[in-house]
C-alpha cells in the first residue's frame, strides 16, 4: 500500500471514539464479571462469555490502536498534524474501519443471540 496521506481524521471525533470504547470496554468488563459469577451452565459455550471476552479485548485493542495513531509521532514530515486532525494514509484508514465494524458486528450478535445491549438508556 501507498504511503500517500488520503484521509485526514478530526483529532475530536477521535478522542470522542477513544472515550466511547473506553466506555464499551468497561462495560463488557461488568457484563463478564456478571456472567461470570452467576455461571451455572456445563459449557461456557452455552453463555455469552466467549463473545463478551472477544468484544472485551477487541474494544481494548482497536482503542489502544486508535491512541497509538493519534499520540504517536509522524514518521516523515508529510504527516504532521492538519488543522485539528491527524492524517491517515488508506491502509490505516482502511484497517482502522475494519476492526470498528468487527465491533459493531460483535455487539449486534451479543444483542441477538444474548440480548446484551452496550447502549446507555
Amino acid at each position: 500500500m501507498s504511503d500517500e496521506i488520503n484521509y485526514v481524521l478530526p483529532l475530536e471525533k477521535a478522542l470522542l471514539l477513544a472515550s466511547e470504547l473506553k466506555q464499551e470496554e468497561l462495560m463488557a468488563s461488568y457484563f463478564l464479571q456478571h456472567h461470570i459469577e452467576n455461571l451455572d451452565s456445563e459449557s461456557w459455550d452455552d453463555t455469552p462469555i466467549p463473545l463478551l471476552c472477544e468484544y472485551y479485548t477487541a474494544t481494548r485493542s482497536v482503542r489502544s490502536l486508535l491512541m497509538e495513531m493519534i499520540i504517536s509521532p509522524p514518521p516523515d514530515a508529510e504527516r504532521t498534524e492538519t488543522e485539528g486532525g491527524f492524517p491517515m494514509t488508506a491502509g490505516e484508514y482502511s484497517i482502522l474501519e475494519t476492526f470498528l465494524s468487527s465491533l459493531s458486528t460483535l455487539r449486534k450478535t451479543l444483542k441477538l443471540t444474548h440480548n446484551i445491549s452496550f447502549e446507555v438508556h
